[in-house]
């Protein structure tokens, strides 16, 4: 009995140095995940007032990228002055909201990261058939719809207004940045009320009040 377990137990040692001597070597580690390297944001999309913009980064190393969204820094401002002609005034688009700037208004401050438009209208009684808009010193040509745009990220910026051209002149190439005045620009607020009977009434009607608030010392 004893050498039947004598043997038993030398099988069994045998077989455990076999599966030792044959078994696999562990698997390594597994190796640490990528650390990327990311380059700097490049924008695809500005962000501006109220509107989130896109961008994206590139790894060094394993040229990964990576796109997200931004917003305008909100504490960041520039200063835009407003100068203009006589009897002029600037109509600024700020978001959703309109403000007028009359004449040589104090500087407006405004989003540095965000672009902003205006419009350029002159009251009755200007001298001028045309007018050009410069931007720190340098002429500017309105868009499609005739507002100028400030462009975001472009520091602080002077806009002007001066005349192109004056009643009687003649001329074929009108320099770049000229806009045409409208002939029907009401008197007395200094908008166009268009051509159609309302529009016509509402002219009459404010004709009326200038010439009685100038009757009246008050312009």
């Amino acid at each position: 009995m004893k050498k039947i377990l004598s043997v038993v137990l030398s099988l069994l040692l045998l077989l455990s140095l076999a599966s030792f001597a044959f078994a696999e070597e562990p698997a390594d580690p597994a190796e640490p995940a990528h650390e990327h390297v990311w380059g700097a944001w490049e924008i695809d999309v500005p962000a501006d007032y109220g509107v989130s913009g896109q961008r994206h980064r590139v790894c060094e190393d394993c040229g990964e990228t990576e796109t997200g969204t931004y917003e305008i820094d909100a504490n960041r401002f520039r200063d835009i002055q407003f100068t203009m002609m006589k009897d002029s005034y600037y109509r600024v688009y700020m978001g959703r909201t309109t403000r007028l700037i009359y004449k040589d208004g104090k500087p407006l401050r405004w989003y540095a990261e965000a672009s902003l438009r205006f419009t350029v209208e002159l009251r009755k009684g200007f001298k001028y058939q045309t007018y050009v808009v410069y931007m720190n010193g340098e002429a500017v040509a309105p868009e499609e719809d005739g507002s100028y745009a400030i462009p975001a990220n472009s520091g602080r910026v002077v806009v002007s207004a001066i005349p192109a051209s004056y009643p009687g002149d003649e001329y074929y190439d009108p320099p770049v940045g000229v806009t045409e005045v409208s002939e029907r620009i009401c008197s007395y607020c200094g908008i166009d009320h268009g051509n159609d009977i309302i529009g016509r009434l509402i002219g009459f009607w404010h004709a009326i009040k200038y010439e009685f608030e100038r009757a009246m010392g008050r312009r």
